[in-house]
């Protein structure tokens, strides 16, 4: 009976904006996480990774890896400044295979980030699996990027392509 009030009362808050301060509220989250874990209601779950408290962002997280594979989640997450999270996006984007269909196109997406360190880890996604992305539209969209880190990786490629045919 106490779990089904406790589930309530949490489902009924906002999960961006709570803060969780006591111990009765740490259980009465991870119940309802623990309620609430399907496949389908992590996505409902995500707002709780950017919590105060590191116990219930770890569990959300820990859900987040086993069960979403959504690139604007991890972004989400990437752009976030929160090292956790950080950490958990980079493992998904590392985990990635460059030859699956969407890897070129998720790499773009970083790449275009307003944050430096997000268009850097993009950049080294694109120094270690250059030899499986197509290196001419690769350079092509990514010049199209107002971003100085991309555009300074770019200019510095097309110099070496042009050193290369002289």
């Amino acid at each position: 009976e106490d779990s089904k009030i406790s589930d309530l009362i949490v489902r009924s808050q906002d999960h961006n904006e709570m803060e969780i301060l006591s111990l009765s509220q740490i259980l009465a989250v991870k119940d309802y996480i623990q309620n609430n874990c399907s496949q389908n209601s992590v996505k409902s779950l995500i707002p709780l990774c950017f919590n105060n408290n590191q116990e219930i962002s770890q569990i959300v997280l820990k859900l987040i890896a086993e069960n979403i594979k959504d690139i604007e989640v991890y972004l989400k997450l990437i752009e976030s400044g929160l090292p956790r999270l950080e950490e958990t996006a980079k493992n998904y984007f590392l985990s990635l295979e460059p030859t699956d269909d969407e890897y070129y196109s998720t790499i773009l997406i970083l790449c275009d980030s307003p944050f430096d360190d997000v268009q850097v880890f993009g950049l080294d996604l694109i120094k270690k699996n250059i030899s499986y992305l197509p290196r001419s539209s690769l350079l092509k969209s990514l010049a199209e990027t107002k971003n100085k880190i991309i555009q300074e990786y770019v200019a510095h490629e097309l110099k070496n392509m042009l050193l290369n045919k002289k």
